[in-house]
């Protein structure tokens, strides 16, 4: 029966997010719901629709996105599935706050973490304090971000939320100027983080850290680097923006 092979093709899809090919993810995850069943095979369908919506959150599809973890809301609620719930939570967290809504997103993030405490549920609670740290970012609250994200990487569970987490401490050491730590973090990153997406998000960010201390050679290395990657839309758009303003500051820099 199908059933027999849902571990496997989800095992499959994971592996296409790691190698940053999201559109054929989508269409496994897609494919592994329209052949089971919302309450009888619930696991897999929560799983499923979660990891759906990462991957469109990341594709920047955010109304496909919302839906996902909608379905999966929905389905961990009927199922009784307290953890399926809080990470359906967490993605609507993070569509709000992709959408600008950071006090919804606080309040989402803030729940969720006390709900988690509650269960003691480490590795959701690490999520959620991630996403926390994400809302204090936006609101360039820096070094608050620094301590909610260093709160969720001690509870971490596994690497690839770990090299997520580093790399927004990178990110908030980059904004407060700390170049030499954010540089160190994403040296890490862009050599040894099991998703594509991380490397490359890590990549950009050395690229940007180049521009701010005028390292015109690296600048052109990381550009050089990433200018012929499939990247996600975002990304993509990150890149020719840095692409076509540095160089001015580089002359301006003179």
């Amino acid at each position: 029966s199908f059933r027999t092979i849902v571990t496997p093709l989800m095992a499959y899809a994971r592996s296409l997010e790691y190698e940053a090919k999201f559109p054929l993810a989508t269409d496994v995850y897609q494919t592994v719901l329209a052949h089971t069943h919302p309450i009888e095979d619930s696991d897999a369908s929560i799983g499923a629709h979660l990891r759906l919506g990462q991957c469109y959150r990341i594709l920047n599809q955010t109304h496909k996105s919302a839906k996902a973890y909608e379905c999966a809301h929905e389905i961990a609620t009927a199922a009784g599935d307290m953890v399926g719930i809080l990470r359906a939570r967490i993605g609507e967290g993070q569509i709000a706050m992709i959408r600008g809504n950071l006090p919804y997103a606080e309040d989402v993030f803030e729940d969720t973490i006390s709900r988690a405490n509650t269960q003691d549920l480490a590795d959701v609670r690490s999520s959620a304090l991630h996403g926390r740290a994400n809302v204090a970012y936006f609101r360039a609250q820096y070094e608050r971000a620094i301590q909610f994200a260093y709160a969720a990487l001690e509870e971490a569970q596994i690497r690839v939320e770990r090299d997520r987490i580093l790399g927004d401490i990178a990110v908030s050491f980059l904004e407060l100027g700390v170049y030499s730590s954010a540089r160190d973090a994403y040296l890490v990153l862009s050599a040894t983080a099991q998703e594509q997406y991380v490397r490359w998000t890590a990549s950009l960010n050395l690229l940007e850290i180049a521009s701010r201390t005028h390292s015109e050679t690296l600048f052109e290395a990381y550009r050089r680097e990433l200018t012929d990657q499939p990247l996600p839309p975002r990304m993509s758009v990150a890149l020719v923006v840095a692409a076509a303003a540095m160089p001015l500051a580089f002359l301006l820099a003179r």
